[in-house]
C-alpha cells in the first residue's frame, strides 16, 4: 500500500528546513529568485510549463528551498510542488555548463531526503513510500550558445551513452511561448545584458532596462510594483561583483609579492638551485612557501 502524498503547507519554506543544517554560503539575491518567489509568478510559470492543466489553482503552489549541502552552497534556483509534482527550475545565465544536470540531480535527491524525513516515511518498511514526481528544467538566458539541445541527460553528457543504472533528464528552456512568464523573463535578461554593454554596470543600465521593459510590456506589473527592490538587487550584484574582482586582484598581488619575497630569501641563503626549481615546479614552490612562512613567523616571535 502506498502512503498518500500530503502537500499541506507544512512544506512551506520557513518550516521545511527547520531541522536542517544551513548552507555555509547564502545565495545572493537575484531578480530570478525575487520574481519567482512570488506565488502569482510561480503560478504563471507552472501554467507556462503545463498549459494543459486548467484545474490547478494558485493556492496549490508550495514553494520549497533549493540548495545543495553537498556543494556547500545555495543557488538562485527555484523549487515548488504542485500536487504530486516536484518542479525544479535552475537558471543558467551567460556561462554554459552541462554540470547543471548534476546540480539538478543533487536537488532532487536532497529534496526527497528532506521530504521523507519531514513526513516520517519508513523506506525500510514493506509499504512503498510515495514521493513527489520530479520535473527538471533549466532556463538558459545567455545568447552565446549556438547549439541548443532540447534536453540534457546524465547518461549522454557524462557517460557517453553507457548503460548506467542512474539517469537524470533535464528539459532546456530558451524562450517560452510569446508573452508568457518564461518569454518575458528571458527578454528581460537580454535587455539588461544589452544595456550593461552600453552603460556598464551602472544605475543607468538598470534604469534603462526597467524603462525599456515597461515600454515593451516585459514583466511590466512586476517591475512597476517592485521597482525599488529590483533596483537594489541589481545594484547590490554590481557592488558584489566589483568587491569580488578587487578581492581577487588583492589575492593575486599578495601571492606575487610573497613569491618574490621567497625567491629573494632563497638567493640570499645560497639556494639558487631551489629558486630555479621553484620557478618551474608549482608543488615544490608551495612546499618552500610553507617553509618560508614558518621562518617569518619564527622571526616575528623572536623579535617580539
Amino acid at each position: 500500500m502506498e502512503k498518500e502524498i500530503d502537500t499541506e503547507k507544512d512544506l512551506e519554506l520557513d518550516n521545511f528546513l527547520d531541522d536542517e543544517p544551513k548552507s555555509k554560503w547564502a545565495a545572493k539575491a537575484s531578480v530570478f529568485t525575487n520574481l519567482f518567489s512570488k506565488v502569482e509568478y510561480t503560478y504563471q510559470l507552472y501554467r507556462a510549463l503545463h498549459p494543459e492543466d486548467d484545474k490547478t489553482t494558485i493556492d496549490e503552489i508550495t514553494h520549497m528551498t533549493i540548495e545543495s549541502h553537498m556543494l556547500n552552497q545555495q543557488y538562485n534556483d527555484l523549487g515548488f510542488m504542485v500536487g504530486e509534482r516536484l518542479i525544479i527550475l535552475a537558471e543558467a545565465q551567460s556561462t554554459w555548463s552541462e554540470n547543471i544536470v548534476v546540480r539538478c540531480l543533487l536537488y532532487v535527491v536532497q529534496t526527497w531526503y528532506k521530504y521523507i524525513k519531514k513526513k516520517g516515511l519508513d523506506i525500510y518498511s514493506e509499504d512503498k513510500v510515495a514521493l513527489p514526481v520530479p520535473e527538471l528544467y533549466v532556463i538558459y538566458t545567455g545568447t552565446e550558445k549556438r547549439y541548443k539541445p532540447e534536453k540534457l541527460t546524465l547518461k549522454e553528457s557524462f557517460f557517453k551513452g553507457k548503460d548506467i543504472r542512474v539517469d537524470c533528464k533535464v528539459k532546456m528552456l530558451y524562450d517560452g511561448a510569446q508573452g508568457d512568464i518564461i518569454n518575458q523573463y528571458v527578454r528581460f535578461c537580454h535587455i539588461f545584458n544589452k544595456q550593461v554593454k552600453i552603460y556598464g554596470r551602472t544605475r543607468k543600465a538598470v534604469d534603462e532596462t526597467i524603462r525599456i521593459c515597461q515600454r515593451e510590456a516585459v514583466l511590466e506589473e512586476y517591475l512597476e510594483r517592485e521597482r525599488e527592490e529590483v533596483m537594489d538587487i541589481m545594484l547590490a550584484l554590481f557592488d558584489e561583483e566589483t568587491l569580488m574582482k578587487n578581492h581577487d586582484a588583492t589575492i593575486k598581488r599578495k601571492s606575487w609579492e610573497e613569491a618574490t619575497d621567497l625567491m629573494n630569501y632563497l638567493w640570499k641563503n645560497n639556494r639558487g638551485d631551489d629558486a630555479i626549481r621553484a620557478s618551474k615546479d608549482e608543488g615544490f614552490r608551495e612546499r618552500l612557501l610553507e617553509e618560508f612562512r614558518s621562518v617569518k613567523r619564527s622571526t616575528k616571535e623572536t623579535d617580539a
